[in-house]
């Protein structure tokens, strides 16, 4: 039997939802069926996937060798100069477009994962996660990737150390 990848199905699902252009009375509608995929995700399908994948020897991919991708923290000062340049937010997927313009990819980065998602991209998503929890990113409304007046002032403090 075919796997279903299911990562993938929420992330279109997601996508998808994200990029209605609904009328405004629907608008809200459609933030709480987004707020509600997303904890169906994280909360109820998570946990299964992840004891579905332990039992079949597939939690984890091949590891690759030490060294073989681009680092998580290559990609923050790159995904910051593009939010900065853009005003200072993005869709998520313009951001990360942009960002692996902006930096050398190797051909580790460029392989897809198994979710589907080419690796360096999914990198940027985690990249982007560590720089909430620094403070230098919004968490910000779903979709939309922010940056923060201290990830601003980390910019300049960088470019004025370069």
């Amino acid at each position: 039997m075919k796997r279903i990848d299911t990562d993938a199905a929420f992330d279109l699902l997601l996508e998808s939802l994200e990029k209605l252009t609904p009328r405004t009375d629907d608008a809200k509608r459609v933030a709480r069926i987004i707020k509600r995929l997303q904890n169906l995700r994280k909360r109820e399908w998570a946990p299964i996937r992840n004891r579905l994948m332990a039992k079949s020897g597939n939690a984890r991919g091949k590891n690759l060798p030490a060294g073989a991708r681009t680092p998580q923290k290559a990609f923050y000062l790159p995904l910051l100069k593009v939010l900065n340049a853009a005003g200072g937010s993005l869709k998520a997927a313009e951001a990360i477009r942009q960002t692996g313009t902006k930096i050398p990819l190797n051909d580790f980065d460029k392989e897809p994962l198994r979710s589907g998602e080419v690796r360096w991209k999914n990198t940027v998503r985690f990249a982007r996660n560590e720089l909430v929890i620094l403070g230098l990113m919004e968490k910000g409304a779903s979709g939309m990737w922010i940056i923060t007046k201290a990830g601003q002032d980390y910019l300049k403090k960088q470019q004025l150390t370069q």
